[in-house]
């Protein structure tokens, strides 16, 4: 009766609109910096659906072509290791900003580039600026209200998400319809405009007195070579995405020659099809919460496994190798999202005390073995053909259930 009275008074009726006009503010924060997270990091992806028409362009086959796409993994790789840190010391709204800016600018360079080895420079670069992303995901949270914040990472991981998985079909259109230059010049338009958003969004500083830069980077290797909890999630993530940018960078240089000779638009649609793979996989942060986590990044290796021994069939060509090839895409996502997200969980929930720089460490290890995965796709498929890449992704699948704790891990470093 008391709270149904005082909720009535002239303070309360206030008290209450300015909660609603709070999380409305929240909610619309959360929705635009998701757009940005998406489109920076759909940048890093822009070149594998056209990896043939930047051979022709540049002179080279469509396998030499492919070391763009590893620098610009490598490059991010970089900038996770080296500049994400920085979020604990710097603004990270102006470190978010610079980033972007960087990332504009490779970009432009890019479009102009006439030589491999220019272009795999500028793709360096627009890999160090994809960085941007993973500081916008903890200031996305920081500026939200409180009873927000969960939703509001929700939001932004939900744009990344779907920046990664439309950003194959968002290139292929692109480079159909005019070129794949005006792909990247797309790209540098819009993170131009994200960082002049950015700049109407609050500044965030870090609390207290922040640490040396150098102490930051000490802190992320110790982490790394000591923690063994840590070290155990980095080694599986590591094989999620050895074995997802295998099929990615491979799966571009299978469909683009015979049988298929699809173009690159074509190619790019099939990005869409992990979307299936992705709603899938969306209950497996729940799921975790209840406990299920072993048994979820089990399920999601078994279906990643499952995924590469459909694919076995995808040199066939025709209505069976597209079929499988669509199944393949759909289950190998779903795997992958279910073993990310409980990685993510359980480091986040076991380690809460150095949450960023635990970040850094697992994501690090993540893009950069995602470059070696490029980078062996494009190495051994002219030589050894799809087969070489099915094997591959099963042998992933294997060690990574082999590495897997029996039990839910929240014990000792």
């Amino acid at each position: 009766m008391a709270r149904n009275s005082l909720a009535s008074t002239p303070a309360g009726v206030a008290a209450k609109a300015d909660r609603m006009l709070s999380v409305q503010s929240t909610r619309m924060r959360s929705g635009l910096l998701a757009v940005v997270a998406g489109s920076t990091v759909a940048n890093l992806y822009y070149s594998q659906p056209i990896l043939a028409s930047l051979g022709q362009s540049l002179s080279v086959s469509a396998s030499c072509a492919g070391s763009v796409a590893v620098a610009t993994l490598v490059g991010n790789g970089l900038a996770q290791l080296l500049l994400v840190p920085l979020a604990d010391k710097v603004e990270r709204r102006r470190l978010t900003q610079v980033l972007l800016m960087v990332q504009a600018a490779a970009m432009v360079l890019m479009a102009s580039a006439h030589r491999l080895s220019f272009a795999a420079a500028s793709s360096l670069f627009i890999g160090l600026g994809g960085a941007a992303a993973m500081v916008i995901v903890p200031y996305a949270a920081a500026i939200s209200d409180p009873a927000e914040r969960g939703r509001s990472t929700g939001t932004v991981m939900a744009g990344v998400l779907l920046g990664i998985l439309f950003s194959r079909s968002i290139s292929g259109f692109i480079s159909s319809m005019a070129s794949w230059r005006m792909t990247y010049l797309t790209g540098a338009g819009l993170a131009l405009v994200a960082a002049v958003l950015l700049g109407r969004f609050p500044a965030l500083r870090a609390q207290g007195r922040p640490p040396r830069y150098r102490h930051l980077l000490v802190s992320v290797t110790s982490i790394a070579l000591h923690d063994r909890l840590v070290q155990r999630r980095m080694a599986i993530g590591a094989l999620g995405f050895v074995s997802f940018n295998v099929l990615w960078t491979g799966l571009t240089l299978l469909l683009s020659a015979a049988p298929y000779h699809y173009s690159p638009v074509t190619i790019g649609l099939f990005g869409v099809v992990g979307l299936v793979g992705a709603l899938t996989a969306k209950n497996a942060g729940t799921w975790f919460d209840q406990g299920h986590g072993p048994t979820v990044s089990r399920l999601g290796w078994a279906a990643t496994g499952a995924a590469w021994l459909l694919l076995l069939a995808a040199g066939q060509g025709h209505l069976l190798g597209l079929s499988v090839v669509v199944a393949g895409i759909a289950l190998l996502d779903a795997g992958m999202q279910a073993q990310h997200i409980t990685n993510q969980s359980t480091l986040l929930a076991a380690r809460p005390d150095h949450t960023a720089r635990v970040t850094t460490a697992y994501m690090s290890a993540n893009v950069v073995a995602g470059a070696a995965g490029s980078a062996l796709a494009s190495a051994l498929y002219p030589a050894f053909g799809w087969i070489v890449l099915v094997a591959m992704g099963i042998v992933c699948s294997i060690a990574a259930l082999c590495t897997l704790p029996r039990t839910t891990e929240a014990g000792p470093r």
